[in-house]
């Protein structure tokens, strides 16, 4: 606690205009941060070389970066920063490619009479004009009575793409009309039968006394169907998955929805855009776009590029960095593989089993793939032939890592053909409200878990207060194997 004063305190002679009266031994000692290492299992060689690097803040004024070097004799190097400007971390932002779901919308609609609506809120408007002010009504309706195909909504989150909307008010002729031609696109190609004997279930209106008030609600619709996939783009194209099959319902068997009307059936699909943004046209932060609107979306371009079996159900879908493959981490009975696609000829070049985890976490790489599942670690590295081969699959050794309760959320890795180094912070003990300094450190080769040790950083001083923004927090983790 005396040393998070002594930083407050700090703030504020800076603030006030006291920063070139401190001297640069103060400067240095600020700098002399120390990480002490606690060895929980294993054997500290299989560690040596791993350098972690570190940037803390505090207050977004006053930063350090630290580098600390595994080995018999550890070296730790800081420097110390202070910028009277508050300085944020920039972040790129996640883009999310192609959204694909379903466009059932609840709710009533008093814009438009009943018998000119369709869909859920046809049966909505309907229940509601049976609805007295005071009432409230309830009804079993059938999905399928409303629709014949699963309406589709997209949406797009591309580099330099326009439209990531799927409202049309307010858009001239021209501008609906082009976002009209990709949605209605999009709808004709992903036709997929409501299926006929889905189970019904229940909507319900309710009017205040005055009748000014409404109020909906419904059940849940049996064997729902999640369309939402997964997808990867490059720098023109965008391939994506969709879900194929109906929710759990107990009594039922797994059951799929119907494929065979989407041209190529079900598999890996793909859709050409380009960046219409404006770059040299800005006005203060906001950037312009084209004169002539453009969604930036080929949509006569889309198509299915790589065809999967029913039960093949794609997790996820990633590209090599110089955009030649397709990497696919497929579930299949039961097992996780790995498939390797050559983009120019969307061929099949490798496949391989990875292991049998259910629930996981990828952490991508140049070099290699490291997959944290439920009970193994797995590592698919990348060969100096440009084939991939899987490394290792081993178990995660639960026993040491049970205090890592966020381990593959924020994990950071390096591998060198032999060892995986992975490096999570430790969060503050007490509440685990958030990340300290420290740090853990875990060492994997074929053999399984050979080190894992952690490593408590003098700039985690914990403040006796509930707001975490007055500790000194980490802004980055990083680490690498000589």
């Amino acid at each position: 606690m005396k040393k998070v004063i002594a930083i407050v305190l700090l703030l504020t002679v800076l603030s006030c205009g006291g920063f070139c009266m401190i001297s640069a031994d103060a400067l240095r000692e600020r700098a002399n941060v120390t990480v002490k290492e606690n060895v929980l299992y294993g054997d500290r060689s299989y560690a040596e070389g791993a350098t972690v690097f570190t940037r803390a803040e505090y207050d977004y004024h006053l930063f350090w970066d630290t580098k600390y070097k595994v080995g018999k004799i550890p070296t730790c190097e800081t420097e110390y920063s202070f910028s009277a400007k508050k300085q944020y971390r920039d972040s790129e932002r996640r883009q999310y490619g192609v959204i694909l779901e379903l466009d059932i919308k609840y709710g009533v609609n008093l814009a438009i009479p009943a018998e000119e609506q369709s869909g859920i809120s046809k049966a909505f408007r309907e229940l509601y004009d049976e609805t007295k002010p005071g009432e409230e009504k309830k009804r079993m309706i059938r999905l399928q009575d409303y629709y014949e195909y699963y309406p589709i909504r997209v949406s797009f989150d591309l580099p330099g793409t326009l439209w990531q909307g799927n409202s049309y008010e307010g858009l001239s002729p021209d501008s609906q009309k082009n976002e009209m031609e990709v949605w209605e696109r999009f709808n004709e190609f992903f036709r997929i039968p409501v299926p006929k004997d889905l189970p019904a279930f229940e909507i319900s209106v309710s009017r205040s006394e005055r009748g000014d008030s409404i109020g909906i609600g419904t059940g849940i619709i049996g064997r729902e169907f999640y369309l939402r996939g997964t997808n990867v783009y490059t720098s023109d194209r965008c391939f994506f998955s969709i879900g194929n099959r109906l929710g759990y319902l107990e009594g039922y068997e797994e059951e799929f929805v119907d494929t065979s009307l989407i041209p190529g059936g079900y598999g890996i699909y793909s859709v050409s855009y380009r960046n219409v943004r404006d770059e040299t046209n800005t006005n203060g932060n906001l950037t312009s776009w084209h004169q002539n609107y453009d969604t930036g979306i080929d949509a006569d371009s889309l198509t299915m590029v790589f065809p999967l079996e029913q039960s093949v159900e794609v997790n996820q879908i990633m590209v090599n960095p110089d955009e030649t493959k397709l990497l696919l981490l497929t579930r299949e009975r039961d097992e996780l593989y790995f498939t390797v696609i050559d983009i120019a000829s969307m061929k099949e070049l490798q496949k391989f089993k990875v292991c049998d985890d259910k629930y996981y976490v990828v952490n991508e790489n140049d070099d290699f793939i490291a997959i944290e599942g439920d009970e193994n670690i797995s590592v698919i590295a990348l060969q100096p032939n440009g084939e991939y081969e899987l490394s290792f699959s081993v178990p995660i050794n639960e026993e040491i890592n049970v205090n890592s309760v966020h381990k593959g959320i924020s994990t950071v890795m390096d591998f060198d053909g032999e060892r995986l180094v992975t490096v999570d912070p430790i969060y503050e003990r007490q509440y685990s409200g958030f990340e300290t300094c420290s740090f853990s450190m875990a060492v994997y080769t074929k053999d399984g878990l050979m080190y894992y040790a952690e490593y408590d950083s003098s700039l985690s001083v914990i403040a006796d207060t509930g707001n975490y923004n007055y500790n000194i927090l980490p802004l980055e983790f990083r680490v690498e194997l000589e």
